[in-house]
Order: structure tokens, then sequence, then C-alpha cells
């Protein structure tokens, strides 16, 4: 009988060697470079045109409202700052029953009729739009909007004409016809990721669950680098059976190296090549995804060597990845970066929920940055975020 162990190496399913880790801490700083020169790269570096808001210059009792778009669940919230800091009042999430719109009057309409219970009665100071659909920012006189594109909707989304004005834009009218918000009102449209980055005034934030991405501070301002289509770090045998099966094969690698959807789908086959070798005496269950791995760290579910190897392994190489690709970002802008402590926001289950993942990224890290790093988890880091990025712009009107 052939052991767990020949099976995971099989796979390749092993930790990244120091060796592979600081080629892709290299490959990685290369292709920050190159994506915010404009030259051909993984990362996508969409500029935000947003540069960091110290918490300490928006003034207290202030309040935005925020409205998160970009996929089946709308949200919205007023928001106030406060003396520990931004908190949510109040707020609404409903499901959208549909992805097909006539045309984009029609979606932001829904939005407004939806989302109705928290903005018809609030009178607001400025609004941010957490927009997680891909779109190209825009400056506007109260803000940064951004431009959306039909062709390039993502999650099954049809939203004809769409691109025809800012979303902001476009959404704020119906806001302003539906409930009287003024069409003056200062805007920040932005995306998940750069909204958590704001929830702390931080200058590299980071979303680590379902899916993955950083967004993080340059000279040039904040930008979100779409770091899950990073393509040079090394695949295993198991990643590119997972690849091969994907809706977008040769896309996104590295958010299917990290990420918990497309982790689960990994332990998912090596659970059943693990049984179908009579190397668990229990029946595979219906996959969990990422949870499933979570327990099995925990001790909570299938007792079997095997499977708790492949929980580590699959842990710690998804929490390396993230590491080296987190510490390149701090040593590519390192004018971004002068104090001996940087204190990162980051949301997401995996980051939050995975026992030992914490842990396994700073240990990463602290073989290349002579700093301290503290990760911040903030409840609902990209709405607020989205609040003081909006009311940044109402402080200097």
């Amino acid at each position: 009988m052939k052991s767990d162990l020949e099976l995971l190496d099989r796979l390749g399913l092993a930790p990244f060697t120091k060796q592979e880790l600081s080629g892709i801490f290299e490959s990685y700083r290369e292709e920050l470079q190159r994506g915010l020169e404009g030259s051909p790269s993984s990362l996508a570096m969409f500029r935000s045109l947003l540069r960091p808001v110290s918490l300490s210059t928006v003034s207290r009792g202030r309040e935005a409202l925020v409205l998160e778009v970009g996929g089946t669940n709308l949200y919205g919230a007023k928001v106030r700052v406060e003396e520990n800091g931004p908190v949510i009042l109040e707020a609404h999430q409903v499901q959208l029953e549909k992805t097909k719109f006539r045309d984009a009057r029609e979606f932001y309409e829904v939005i407004a009729d939806k989302l109705a219970p928290v903005v018809s009665h609030t009178s607001p100071e400025a609004l941010g739009i957490v927009y997680s659909f891909p779109g190209k920012a825009a400056e506007t006189p109260r803000g940064v909007d951004v431009l959306s594109d039909e062709k390039t909707l993502t999650k099954g989304f049809a939203i004809p004409r769409i691109g025809e004005e800012g979303v902001g834009q476009g959404l704020m009218r119906v806001l302003h016809e539906r409930h009287g918000l003024s069409l003056a009102l200062p805007t920040a449209v932005l995306n998940d990721t750069v909204a958590v980055l704001f929830a702390a005034g931080a200058r590299l934030g980071g979303v680590v669950g379902t899916g993955f991405n950083l967004a993080v501070t340059t000279p040039e301002g904040i930008i979100n680098t779409e770091s899950g289509g990073f393509d040079k770090a090394p695949l295993n045998e198991l990643e590119r059976l997972v690849d091969r099966g994907s809706d977008n094969p040769g896309r996104q690698l590295a958010e299917k190296q990290i990420s918990g959807l497309y982790l689960g789908k990994q332990f998912e086959i090596v659970l059943q090549r693990l049984a179908r070798e009579g190397l668990m005496s229990q029946p595979v269950k219906d996959s969990t995804g990422a949870k499933a791995i979570s327990e099995v760290l925990r001790g909570r579910l299938w007792q079997e060597k095997g499977p708790r190897k492949a929980a580590v392994r699959l842990r710690d190489r998804s929490a390396q990845l993230v590491g080296a690709m987190i510490a390149a970002a701090i040593e590519t802008y390192p004018e971004q970066f002068t104090d001996s402590l940087s204190e990162i926001p980051v949301e997401g289950s995996l980051f939050w929920g995975m026992p030992g993942y914490e842990e396994k990224v700073k240990e990463v890290m602290a073989h290349r940055l002579d700093r301290k790093i503290r990760f911040l988890n903030i409840e609902h880091a990209g709405r607020i975020g989205a609040a003081v990025a909006a009311l940044g712009f109402a402080k200097v009107r």
C-alpha cells in the first residue's frame, strides 16, 4: 500500500522552499514595478486616484453613506466617525433577484429601491461606493468615480450601457431622484480591497478569503494590484488540476493557489485520492471548502494522518505565498513604510478563521523584513474604509 506522504508528494503538495520563496519575492517585486510603469505584467495595477487619509484628520461626528455593489448581495450603511474611530450606526443588506438588467438606469434604480431603508432617512456629508466589478478610476469635481465596461463585468452580470457615464454619477442621479440626496455630495467609488486599506489609514491592505487581492500605496497613489492574477509562483500538480478544471484556465493563478474557494477544491481532490488508495478509513464526505481544512486543523474532522498532513501543507503553502507578496510590496515601496511597525488591515475568513494562518504569514515576512508587523482584523473593514475615503474628500471641500 502506498503511503499518504507518497500521494502528497506525487501531487507536489509541499511547502515552498526557501529558494522558491526568494524567487516569488523577487518576481512579485518585478511585476509590481512593471505594472506601475505600464509594461506587460501579470498584475493589472489599477490606479484608484486616491491617497491615504489619516483618521486623525477626519473630524469626529461626520457621517457618510456607504453602498456596496458588485455581486448578488447589496449593502447600505450609515457610518459616523467617533472618538474611537468610525462605527456603523445602521445597515441594511438585501439580495438581488437578478443579474441581467435592461440598462444601467434599471440597475441603479434597483439598488436605490432595495437600499431605501437606510438611504431614505439619512443626510450624509459624503458617499462611499464599494464597487467590486472591474473599472477605471476617474477624477470628478466631487471626488473619484469609476468608469465600468459592460464587456468586463464578472459574476454573470449583464448591464448594457453602464459605460456611458461613471458608476457614481449614474447612481447618484437616481439616489437624488428617489431619495433627495444632494448631487454635490463628495463621492468616492473604490474597489473593495482599496477600501480595506482606508479602514485603518494604512499603506497596504488585503482581502484573503474566498478570493485574494492586495492594495498598496505607491508614489502614484493607492493601487489595486489585482494580485490574484500574479502568475510567477511555481505551480504543483494539484494546483494545475484545479486550474484546468476552472472557468478561466491559465488566469488568476495566485488566487487559485491562495484563496479559500480554490483551497477547498484542492482539498477535495486530495481526499478523493486518499480514499481511492485506501488511505482513509472513513468515506469522503461532501466538500465544505476551506472550512473543512480548518476543521481538520482543529482536530474535529477526519482523524487520519493523510487529511491532517494535506490540511497543514495547503494552509502553509497559501500563507507562505501571501507573506512573500506582502513583504515584497513593502520592500518595493519603502518610502511608504517608514515606521518600525507596519499595521496592515486584512479582511477575509481564510486569514482570520484558519488556525495558524496569520502566524505562518508573519513567519515568512520575518525572514525578509526588519520591522514589526501587526495585522488588523476590523469588522466591516471595507465598508468603513469607503466611508473614510469619501469623508476625505468632504474634509477638503
